[in-house]
């Protein structure tokens, strides 16, 4: 019986452009996927570690979608739009769900006393740290990152 090289095989392209619609499983989001977001991020001419850390937040962002948006109801989708507005210079990343949405206000801090040994609750956290501007827009969450000028 022959087995399949995992370096041989194709991976999994899930973008239309830029975009992307997911099933609530979290198994959707995998190095596939990440090496695909991160290839797009790369695209508009952010650095490596810029685009894996933002990457890191557009994978948080849709299993959050998954999970809690969705309550990992395999039949709703997350979609995830990368977009890049020239004149602002800054990446927007749109991750929506088909949930009720939320306030990101209402999302605890997780470097409290009572929540620091938590193993879960870091996303939002990490977004506000990493981003410029984290918002959401009903059941969508906006996350934008300016593009830093690079030394001539």
């Amino acid at each position: 019986m022959a087995t399949e090289n995992p370096e041989s095989r194709e991976p999994t392209r899930r973008f239309q452009g830029d975009a992307c619609v997911l099933e609530s499983n979290v198994s959707e989001i995998d190095a596939d996927f990440d090496d695909e977001v991160i290839e797009h991020i790369s695209a508009f001419g952010f650095d490596a570690d810029e685009s894996e850390r933002l990457g890191i937040l557009i994978r948080e962002a849709a299993i959050n979608g998954m999970k809690h948006g969705n309550g990992e109801d395999p039949s709703k989708k997350v979609a995830i739009t990368l977009g890049f507005d020239r004149e602002r210079k800054e990446l927007v990343a749109r991750i929506t769900d088909e949930g009720s949405g939320f306030d990101l206000d209402a999302v605890p801090e997780p470097t409290s006393g009572e929540r620091i040994m938590d193993t879960h609750g870091r996303g939002v956290f990490l977004m506000r740290a990493w981003c410029d501007g984290v918002r959401t827009e009903g059941s969508t969450l906006i996350l934008t990152k300016k593009l830093k000028e690079k030394p001539a």
